[in-house]
This record gives C-alpha cells, sequence and structure tokens, in this order.
C-alpha cells in the first residue's frame, strides 16, 4: 500500500463522514429529529433538550458548514489522488479549512449542550 492509497483512504472516510453529517443535517432540518453521535453525545436523552427549536436554528447551520466542507476536502482529496494534481496550496487551504471547521464546530456541540440541555 503506497502513500497515495493511503491518502485516498483517508479522503474516502472524510468524504462518507461529510454525507453522514449532511444526512444528520436533513433529519435535524426537515424532520426535527437530533441525531446522537453527531449532534449530542451517546446516551443523551433528546427529550432533555430545553428548547428543541433554539436547538435546531443553533446547531442548523453548523452542521451544514460541517458536512459541506467535509465534502469538499475529501472530494479534493480524491481528486488529487486519483485524477490529476492540483495547486498543492489550495489542497492544503481546504484540509486546514476543515480543520479549522471541525474544531469550530467542536466549541458550538459543547455550548450547545451546555445551553440547550443544562450540561
Amino acid at each position: 500500500m503506497n502513500t497515495s492509497t493511503m491518502f485516498s483512504f483517508m479522503d474516502i472516510i472524510v468524504l462518507a463522514a461529510g454525507a453522514y453529517v449532511l444526512y444528520a443535517w436533513y433529519l435535524l432540518q426537515f424532520k426535527g429529529e437530533i441525531k446522537e453521535g453527531i449532534l449530542i453525545p451517546k446516551g443523551v436523552n433528546q427529550k432533555s433538550c430545553n428548547d428543541r427549536e433554539g436547538f435546531r436554528a443553533y446547531m442548523g447551520p453548523r452542521t451544514l458548514i460541517l458536512g459541506v466542507m467535509a465534502m469538499l476536502s475529501g472530494g479534493i482529496g480524491l481528486y488529487q489522488d486519483n485524477v490529476r494534481r492540483i495547486n498543492p496550496i489550495i489542497y492544503w487551504v481546504f484540509f486546514f479549512l476543515f480543520l479549522a471547521v471541525l474544531v469550530w464546530y467542536t466549541i458550538c456541540s459543547k455550548k450547545s449542550m451546555k445551553k440547550f440541555f443544562g450540561m
């Protein structure tokens, strides 16, 4: 297994994770379901949410941004690894932007747990 294959594998994981995050966003926005494991930690009762609409309004756009960034980062990585080389600056900008969004999302998620679940 060479490094290109390893990077392709990681990009597939990031792309699939982005698709799953977008699925969780869809459930939150259109069905009102709070997906355990992405939006709230496993084991937290959804019914203990103080304000479901407030949670939806707060976490909905943030979840969409995370999903789109993961899909873009994974897609650009797969393109880079399997189709043709792109400017490395573009690749690294999207990679670090994805990591920054991931950290930002984690902070927002923790704040939402305090604000809407009293944790």
